[in-house]
């Protein structure tokens, strides 16, 4: 037969110990001094989480707007520049003269 020292386990739990579905009321696995820092680690964790998408989303945004003022800046130079080109083109040739109404001769 089996002495008393091969019947313990290494676990300190008794080694006929019944199972039941509902488990003992009296278990101290789940006792309220370890629910309550999981419970509060989760929520820090979550909140990790949320500032770490929120910050990440923000410093994707701020990127996209500094490449949108550098294209919106290209871009005003551009239009600047056409518009200077046209008004120079209208100036030069309302300065020679040959399209002008007063070029014809008012006696005829």
């Amino acid at each position: 037969m089996l002495n008393n020292k091969q019947l313990k386990n290494n676990y300190k739990r008794p080694v006929g110990r019944k199972v039941s579905s509902a488990g003992d009321l009296n278990s101290k696995i789940m006792r309220r001094e370890t629910i309550v820092p999981l419970i509060v680690g989760l929520l820090i964790g979550a909140l990790f989480v949320i500032f770490f998408g929120f910050n990440s989303r923000l410093n994707n945004n701020a990127l996209r707007l500094s490449q949108l003022e550098q294209a919106t800046a290209a871009n005003t130079k551009n239009v600047t520049d056409v518009i200077t080109f046209i008004n120079n083109a209208q100036k030069g040739a309302a300065g020679t003269g040959a399209n002008t109404p007063a070029a014809t001769t008012p006696a005829q």
